[in-house]
């Protein structure tokens, strides 16, 4: 029985916006197995249908969003105040297609929660799930961190919560996707050793609505390793499963990118770890349905011969290995690839979090922001979008909505005005953010010999 679902498809009105920044390319027939791109500084103010930053006095930032039938956006995240940093409280709001909150949870009684994922319901409300801390109550002993998982009406009422928690390791949760049979979940959670922080490893649990846990898979090979994602996948014989990605670190202590496919009882079909540079990891990935996934992270390359690249890579479902894969730079940046959806006609399309390390001059910064690709199947640069706001803006997840449009949420750098009204504050806020992106544009493979696809509803 299905009980959740990852996604709404609904038909909603969009305003058309040029969306196309790099000259119109020629797509060839060839896949080339790996390039580097060095990306074009762009400037910001692309075409989007709507974009807004929320906050008070205060720190907040949006980490998930999902699409309502209705076309608004509901996110969620965290928020804390600027005196009491330790005090982080779950975030939750509803935006309409103008951009404007109608209604929002911040959890006052919840303290020290982090809203990570939102997954909405069938029959109706959410769950959200997210990494919660409790403080010890006995001296010297650290906080422990727990998983939260919360049933919540279509008002934004609790129902009903649960805990998943571990006696001798902190969990923090990093990722979740509907399980193969639409009645649970599946998590990825990456856990350390309360006594030994250097014991790390990374767990995935399958767990039923209520949130008992029907198995769980810790993996430990002897190094230190991190999950950051998973989605679930077939095979082309229709065998479903899983693919998990994250990081595992070598004898040296070097950080590599790791990926495993498991099947639906959780038994390790392949495992690929994949160097690269002085430092990788893999953060996102997403499944065409069958065969092929894309992942994306980011590499720390050696020396200083160019800043952090993004990363993103297409494998082979089947046995991991990779189809095609990319880096990309832009000058005076550093790019870390936040998440990733692929496109059922075989495009994807790449969240990157742009991190300004340029000059620091007032007159000259240009600050940070996020980065939108679309791909082709065949790892071509299809278009190239960037987004701010105030002084930087950060992109933290990436949706794919109803007519492929592309929903992104994160947090913007600003400076409220002082007390007087007539100059900028002597600080700055973080403030959530989110991004309605254009729509990806209707597309035909012009290397398959098919008719135009029609498009999706």
């Amino acid at each position: 029985m299905t009980i959740f679902r990852l996604a709404v498809f609904c038909t909603v009105a969009v305003v058309a916006f040029p969306h196309i920044l790099n000259a119109q390319i020629r797509e060839t027939c060839t896949t080339i197995p790996e390039t580097m791109v060095t990306l074009r500084a762009v400037p910001f103010g692309r075409g989007h249908l709507w974009d807004g930053v929320y906050g008070e006095r205060g720190m907040e930032r949006f980490e998930t969003a999902v699409i309502l039938e209705n076309g608004n956006v509901l996110a969620g995240g965290f928020l804390y105040d600027q005196t009491d940093p330790e005090d982080t409280r779950g975030l939750i709001a509803e935006i309409n297609r103008r951009g404007r909150i109608i209604r929002q949870n911040r959890h006052p009684g919840l303290g020290n929660l982090n809203i990570k994922k939102i997954v909405l319901k069938e029959k109706g409300g959410f769950l959200a799930a997210g990494t919660k801390v409790l403080p010890s109550e006995k001296p010297g002993i650290s906080p422990q961190k727990i998983i939260r998982l919360a049933h919540y009406s279509a008002e934004g009422k609790v129902e009903k919560e649960k805990v998943l928690t571990d006696p001798d390791y902190d969990l923090s949760f990093e990722g979740l996707t509907v399980s193969t049979d639409g009645g649970g979940l599946v998590l990825a959670v990456a856990a350390r050793s309360r006594s030994n922080p250097a014991d790390e490893r990374g767990i995935v649990y399958r767990i039923t609505p209520d949130g008992a846990v029907i198995w769980k898979r810790s993996y430990d090979p002897g190094l230190g390793n991190r999950f950051t994602n998973v989605t679930t996948t077939a095979d082309s014989l229709g065998n479903q499963g899983y693919i998990v990605t994250g990081m595992i670190r070598t004898a040296d202590r070097r950080t590599v990118g790791l990926a495993m496919k498991l099947d639906s009882d959780g038994k390790l079909m392949w495992q690929k770890q994949y160097p690269r540079g002085a430092g990788a990891i893999l953060r996102a990935v997403a499944s065409y349905g069958t065969g092929d996934v894309v992942m994306t992270g980011d590499v720390e390359p050696y020396g200083d011969i160019r800043p952090r690249s993004a990363w993103v890579m297409r494998v082979n479902g089947s046995n991991g290995e990779p189809v095609w894969q990319r880096y990309f730079t832009v000058p005076d940046y550093r790019l870390y690839g936040r998440d990733i959806v692929a496109v059922p006609d075989g495009r994807a399309s790449g969240l990157f979090d742009a991190e300004y390390t340029g000059s620091t001059d007032k007159d000259n910064a240009q600050g940070s922001m996020a980065r939108l690709l679309a791909l082709s199947p065949r790892g071509e640069i299809l278009g190239d979008e960037s987004f701010t706001q105030g002084t930087g803006g950060r992109g933290e997840s990436l949706i794919l909505g109803p007519r492929r449009l592309r929903l992104l949420t994160g947090y913007a750098t600003m400076t409220p005005r002082g007390d007087d009204k007539s100059k900028p504050a002597n600080y700055n806020t973080e403030d959530g953010w989110v991004v309605m992106a254009s729509s990806l544009e209707p597309y035909v493979d012009p290397c398959l010999p098919h008719r135009a696809m029609e498009d999706e509803e």
